[in-house]
This record gives C-alpha cells, structure tokens and sequence, in this order.
C-alpha cells in the first residue's frame, strides 16, 4: 500500500471491541476534563477563563469542555442507537463537573451485551450541516473520538493561551516531567 493511500478493505471492530474502545476513550475522555475543570475551579479568575476563547468566531473555554463532554455520549450512545443529551447545558464550573458526572455515569451503564450488533451497524449523523453516514468503526474512530479530543485540546489551548500553568501531563494525565521543565 501507498503512503497515504486509502485501504478500500476496512476491517470492522468486534462488538466487544467498539464496546472497550468506545467506553474507555470516552471514560478517559471525560477525565481529562473533569482534571481541567478543577484546574479552573482552584483559581480566582475561574469566570474569565470559563469565557476566554482563542479567536473571536470560535466557542469559548466552558462550550469547548461541554463539547468534549457531549462527545464522549457520542461516542458510545449513536454505536448503540440510544438517544443522549447532556442533563444541563450550562457553563458553570459546577455545570461542567455535573455533566462529567451525567455523562461518566451513563456511560457506566452500557455494558458489552448491549453493544451486540454495534459493529454491524450504519450510523447516521450531522457534522455541522454535514448529513454523513459511516460505518460503525468509521463513526467511532475518525468522527467521534477525534471530535472529543479536538474540544479537549482547544480548551487545554484556551488555557494555555490565558496563561494557566499546565503542561503535557494535564491534557493527558501519563506525562510526567520535572519541575520547570518545558517542551522548546
């Protein structure tokens, strides 16, 4: 194969293996925010970096976290043909921590057996004002988690941008570097 070619011949993901990547990359996911929601809640200007964006046209810092928390329902909920929401939309420091709360929970809920024929299945979803329909796998692993991820990393940007000291190990939580040290 071409570097860069695409494989016409796309091997499916088990049931059981959509349920574990599923769950788990959401479930990391949300940890990962919950981490920079506390980062954010432990400082005095907790608002402004709730409100702070990188640009003017783009979602502020607590619509990013939201995003990556509705995301990781995404990422389970369409694969199963369940409805999901977010139980609040608001962007509170004790909103964002309810709706890791709600959606850690709901995710819990969904074990492997109610993943059976997952992998068989065409979702059907809007990206934007996109209507696409992709395979199971392809949903999970070039929409769902990336787009989970995507609002992780701009609100880990946001924050970085406001000047907040967190570094590699805050976004993903299995970096470790000294004190002081830092990626030049």
């Amino acid at each position: 194969m071409e570097v860069g070619a695409a494989d016409d011949e796309e091997t499916p993901l088990t049931d059981d293996g959509l349920h574990q990547l599923a769950t788990q990359t959401a479930i990391r996911g949300l940890a990962r925010v919950q981490h920079l929601v506390d980062v954010i809640a432990a400082r005095p200007d907790a608002a402004a970096l709730l409100d702070a964006r990188l640009a003017a046209d783009q979602l502020g810092c607590a619509d990013q976290l939201r995003m990556a928390n509705g995301f990781a329902l995404r990422c389970v909920m369409p694969l199963l043909l369940r409805p999901w929401a977010l139980a609040n939309e608001g962007g509170t420091v004790e909103d964002l921590q309810a709706q890791v709360k709600q959606a850690a929970r709901d995710i819990a809920g969904v074990a492997v057996a109610d993943f059976a024929g997952a992998a068989s299945r065409s979702i059907q979803h809007r990206a934007g004002d996109a209507l696409i329909r992709q395979t199971a796998t392809d949903y999970l692993i070039q929409f769902a988690i990336p787009n989970q991820w995507f609002h992780l990393t701009t609100a880990f940007a946001i924050l970085r941008a406001e000047g907040v000291q967190i570094g590699k190990a805050d976004y993903d939580g299995l970096h470790q570097y000294p004190q002081g040290f830092a990626l030049t």
